[in-house]
């Protein structure tokens, strides 16, 4: 179920518009801080091409990043993504 609710979060994000979604820092700006875009790792956004492994690319990073690491979905795309699991553990507790 919670993967679930992941997936449907991610893909809202990728929609803000249509969900309502917005992403907001969850740490405060005297953390260190990295972001992760999953367009810069393959994502295509396109709605046709598969952007399941970008995804997956781009949270690897995330998670082994230690600091405040944010992955980064833009909005005004429509992302295609499969069955996917974010899981840790990770380099940072702020995730």
């Amino acid at each position: 179920m919670a993967q679930y609710t992941i997936f449907y979060l991610f893909i809202c994000w990728g929609l803000a518009g249509l969900c309502g979604a917005s992403i907001l820092p969850l740490s405060d700006s005297n953390s260190t801080s990295q972001s992760f875009d999953v367009m810069d790792y393959g994502a295509k956004g396109d709605g046709m091409e598969d952007d399941t492994a970008a995804f997956a690319k781009a949270w690897g990073a995330t998670c082994h990043t230690k600091g405040s690491p944010e992955m980064i979905i833009p909005s005004g795309n429509l992302f295609r993504v499969g069955p996917i699991e974010f899981l840790g553990p990770c380099q940072s507790n702020d995730l």
